[in-house]
């Protein structure tokens, strides 16, 4: 829902931020694509088992499938390319681990246009589940994958809201 408001409403909100979502293959997209660059943060973990990170069928407890997506490097390089390919300002922070034992690592990619004044983000979570990376949750179901607890992803957000 967040990508399909981004595409035929770019203008609506400052940022957009999605959660364990990639884009649909070409045959499930209906979005009347303006082709507008957005502020837009994409969080998707590499072992989710609903959203699958390299694309695919989208699947839930009931098996129904839900379509298919591109993978997240595709959905992150569709937002890229609307920042145009001149004043692109590429950063990569790779998160402080919050426990040693957890087989989760947070690595934020970032691309900013200084032209348009636009940035577009990846919130990779290496080994993540279909979750919300908190340090402060904890009673996730096991079966939606690892709960990474590197980055408290709701203030991450807010603070992306504020740009």
């Amino acid at each position: 829902m967040v990508y399909k408001l981004a595409k035929e409403y770019p203008e609506m909100f400052q940022a957009y931020v999605a959660i364990c979502a990639n884009l649909p293959i070409k045959e499930n997209n209906d979005c009347c694509d303006e082709q507008k660059a957005v502020n837009m943060m994409i969080v998707n973990g590499t072992a989710d088992k609903i959203n699958p990170y390299n694309g695919g069928e989208v699947l839930v407890d009931d098996d129904a499938n839900r379509g298919e997506v591109v993978s997240t490097q595709h959905t992150l390089q569709q937002w890229k390319d609307l920042l145009g390919q001149e004043s692109i300002v590429e950063t990569k922070e790779i998160m402080k681990k919050y426990e040693e034992k957890d087989d989760t690592q947070v690595v934020i990619y970032g691309y900013r246009s200084i032209e348009l004044l636009k940035k577009v983000v990846l919130v990779k979570i290496e080994n993540g589940g279909h979750v919300i990376p908190n340090p402060y949750f904890s009673n996730w179901p096991k079966e939606l994958g690892s709960v990474n607890r590197d980055i408290n992803l709701p203030k991450y957000i807010l603070d992306f809201f504020a740009l």
